[in-house]
């Protein structure tokens, strides 16, 4: 799919891990790749809001096109490693025992240049608020600001609620945090309202 057909990318996971994941999916049978190249990845980020407009202009101000490619086909690999822990333990519980399989996560996190600033808040009434900022140096530090979204979903998020989309092409995973915890569809505007012209149509069908 090419740029012009391809929308922007799907940010229905409740989750930006999970969201990563999704950044190649087949909501209508055909995979939609959002990490082709170095500007795909830091359209995502941005999309994805894990970078400013400012990060982004520094990002192309220290990063050359091939580094940036190169960031891309390094994200997309470790998109498929983090799809396969995740397929592996989606609806179970995460116990220490999954340590060691976490080391090519916590090798890169490892790298990572993060440090926190005191700033005012982009509410103007709140005061001020603890920012976390990141050197944008190389291409690892792209790499760290997903790293550390998949670090969080570990540590902190029940993997009982991950869930694939029961649309039967779709590829999408979510986050479910609906209140009884029974969300079945990526989005409703794509495979829920799939799903509901289907069973109309197999009810009409009905003698």
């Amino acid at each position: 799919m090419n740029e012009l057909q391809r929308p922007d990318p799907f940010l229905v996971a409740d989750n930006t891990a999970l969201d990563f994941l999704n950044s190649i999916c087949a909501p209508w049978g055909d995979d939609i790749e959002w990490l082709e190249n170095g500007d795909d990845l830091v359209s995502w980020l941005h999309h994805a809001e894990l970078i400013s407009d400012e990060e982004r202009d520094t990002i192309y101000n220290k990063l050359s096109n091939a580094e940036l490619d190169d960031a891309a086909e390094r994200a997309r690999n470790m998109r498929e490693w983090f799809r396969g822990f995740i397929k592996k333990y989606a609806g179970k519980e995460v116990t220490a025992n999954v340590l060691k399989e976490l080391k090519p996560l916590n090798d890169l996190l490892r790298g990572d240049r993060l440090y926190h600033q005191v700033g005012i808040s982009e509410d103007a009434h709140s005061g001020f608020e603890f920012h976390e900022i990141r050197h944008w140096h190389k291409a690892d530090d792209l790499l760290a600001a997903v790293a550390s979204e998949m670090g969080r979903l570990i540590c902190e998020s029940d993997f009982g609620l991950i869930k694939n989309c029961e649309g039967p092409t779709c590829t999408l995973w979510f986050l479910d945090i609906s209140k009884n915890h029974k969300r079945r569809w990526c989005s409703m505007a794509v495979c829920g309202n799939r799903a509901k012209a289907a069973a109309y149509r197999a009810k009409k069908q009905q003698p």
